[in-house]
């Protein structure tokens, strides 16, 4: 499974890939800039908002995404989401 985080601390980053290891996680972490989307979006199977960290334009540019989820939480909320999912 592709995932997409936007918006992860990135201390975070590492420690995802870590705990999920059998996914492919690629992070824009909180520092970088949201404003264009990713060209290759479409192979992601998820793709995973964090709102506390990004901003309205983020979720224009993923809403159509049929793997898009939003989460105003942080790390924890990420993993727990991860976590659920059927891999």
């Amino acid at each position: 499974m592709k995932v997409l985080v936007v918006g992860l601390r990135r201390e975070h980053s590492r420690k995802l890939r870590q705990l999920y290891s059998q996914m492919q996680i690629d992070v824009l972490d909180d520092q970088t800039l949201h404003h264009k989307p990713v060209r290759n979006s479409h192979e992601y199977d998820i793709i995973v908002s964090l709102t506390k960290f990004t901003n309205h334009t983020t979720h224009r540019n993923y809403k159509n995404h049929p793997g898009y989820r939003m989460t105003s939480g942080g790390y924890s909320s990420v993993a727990n989401m991860l976590g659920a999912l059927p891999c």
